[in-house]
C-alpha cells in the first residue's frame, strides 16, 4: 500500500466510524427521548392514583356508612316486626275475650228469656186450669 492510499483508507474509517457514532448518539438521543417520555407518562399516572385515592377513601368511608345504616335498619325492622307480632298477639286476645264476653251475655239473655217464657207458660196453663 502507498502512504496515501493508507491515508484515504483512514478517512474513510474514520468518516465510517463519525457515522457510527452519529447513529449511535441518534439512538441515544431518540431512547432519551423515549425514556423521557415514559417517565413523564409514569408520573402522569402516578399523579391520577394519588388524586384518586382520597376519592376512594371517601367512596370506602361512604361505603361502610352505607353498611351501618343498612345494618341499624336492618335491626330496627326486627324490633318493629316482633313489636308488630306482639301487637297481633295482644288484639287477637283482646277480640278473643270481647267475644267470649258476648257468648256470655248471650247465653244469660237466653236464659233469661227462656226462664220468663217458662213463667208465662205457667202462668197460661195456670190461667187455663182454673
Amino acid at each position: 500500500m502507498t502512504p496515501s492510499g493508507g491515508t484515504g483508507h483512514q478517512q474513510l474509517a474514520a468518516e465510517h466510524q463519525l457515522e457510527v457514532n452519529q447513529g449511535i448518539r441518534n439512538t441515544l438521543n431518540a431512547l432519551r427521548s423515549t425514556l423521557g417520555s415514559q417517565g413523564a407518562a409514569i408520573r402522569g399516572a402516578d399523579h391520577a392514583i394519588k388524586s384518586q385515592q382520597s376519592d376512594l377513601a371517601q367512596l370506602c368511608a361512604g361505603l361502610t356508612e352505607v353498611q351501618t345504616a343498612t345494618a341499624a335498619t336492618s335491626t330496627e325492622l326486627a324490633a318493629l316486626r316482633d313489636a308488630t307480632a306482639a301487637a297481633d298477639e295482644a288484639a287477637l286476645a283482646q277480640v278473643r275475650r270481647l267475644h267470649e264476653g258476648n257468648e256470655q251475655q248471650s247465653r244469660q239473655r237466653i236464659a233469661e228469656a227462656t226462664r220468663r217464657l217458662e213463667t208465662l207458660a205457667q202462668s197460661l196453663t195456670a190461667a187455663e186450669e182454673r
